[in-house]
Formats: C-alpha cells, sequence, structure tokens
C-alpha cells in the first residue's frame, strides 16, 4: 500500500470574531456586539498613545461612552504600531458587575492578527471606582509577562471609572515595568 501525503495547506486564519465598525456605530451600545460578541475596530482617527492620559481619553470618547450603559466589566485592547500609534481596538471579554475571568492568550488574538508591536490594555468598573483590585494588578503583571514572551509589549494598564476617571497601574508602579 502506498500513503500519499497530501499537500500542505495552510489552515484558513479565524476572522469570524473580526468586525469592522464605523466611528457612528461604535457608540451606539446595541451595534458593538454583532455575532460572537467581539469585534476589532480599525482606528482612523489620527492619534498617538503619549500618555496614559490620552488613551484614557480614547477609550472614554470612543469605547466607554455612555458610560450608563457599562453595567459589566468589559476587557478592551489597544493595539499600536511601533510608533505607539494606535490601529486598532478590541473587545476582548465581558464579565460581571464587579468581575471578568480573561485566559491570557486571547488578550493577545487580536494583536497577533493585526502585528501590532504593543497593546495597552484597559477594563472599566461599573461601580465608577478606579482602585485597582489584587486580582486586576495580578492579572495585568501576568498579560505584562506574556507580553514580553510573544515580543507584543503590554504598556499599560487602564482602570477606566466614571467621570472621566481613570487608573494607570504603569504611573502606580504596580506592573512591574
Amino acid at each position: 500500500m502506498d500513503f500519499e501525503n497530501p499537500p500542505f495547506e495552510e489552515p484558513p486564519v479565524e476572522t469570524s470574531f473580526l468586525y469592522p465598525v464605523s466611528r457612528a456605530l461604535f457608540s451606539d451600545y446595541e451595534q458593538r456586539e454583532p455575532g460572537m460578541g467581539r469585534f476589532v475596530r480599525r482606528i482612523q482617527e489620527n492619534i498617538t498613545a503619549r500618555s496614559p492620559r490620552d488613551v484614557a481619553a480614547f477609550f472614554m470618547q470612543h469605547i466607554y461612552t455612555p458610560w450608563e450603559d457599562f453595567t459589566q466589566e468589559e476587557i478592551y485592547t489597544l493595539m499600536l504600531d511601533n510608533l505607539n500609534r494606535p490601529t486598532h481596538a478590541a473587545m476582548i471579554y465581558r464579565g460581571t458587575v464587579n468581575s471578568v475571568y480573561i485566559r491570557t492568550a486571547e488578550i493577545f488574538r487580536p494583536a497577533i492578527l493585526h502585528n501590532a508591536s504593543r497593546i495597552i490594555m484597559a477594563h472599566n468598573h461599573p461601580s465608577g471606582a478606579v482602585e485597582p483590585s489584587p486580582e486586576d494588578i495580578r492579572t495585568s503583571s501576568l498579560v505584562v509577562e506574556a507580553g514580553r514572551l510573544l515580543d507584543i509589549e503590554c504598556l499599560d494598564s487602564l482602570i477606566i471609572g466614571k467621570d472621566g476617571c481613570f487608573c494607570s497601574l504603569k504611573e502606580r508602579d504596580l506592573l512591574g515595568i
């Protein structure tokens, strides 16, 4: 018997969870969640992530708005190029009113697909408080370590709160970077 191996074919990249969303649709809560509840949005605005305040302002103006619609914790990543220009934003997970379970590998999936050099992770606290919990610190530190292994630097982890408040774990020196 002759067992001939079929030619190797590269499996197709899964893109079913990628959803380009226009700026107008992006703020509409009902349309932020097509299909599997995840999306990746290409950022067309000309912005540079120079400081945690710049990035927090982006998240507050384009993602966590209107604030009242966010009754559960949601984790997003902002993907950056080599010049720290945001290229894409992705919703990674939605949790409960006070917690979210994450698998570290999932944080980096959109970044890998979009050849991001760096990411910034953000999540909201529906209570509006921005004080990081021990779990926030532990999870963010694990993401930083995983990023080092993948050569995708995690620059910061932000907690977005109510009324324009935010916390940068990097500024508080809680990430070990």
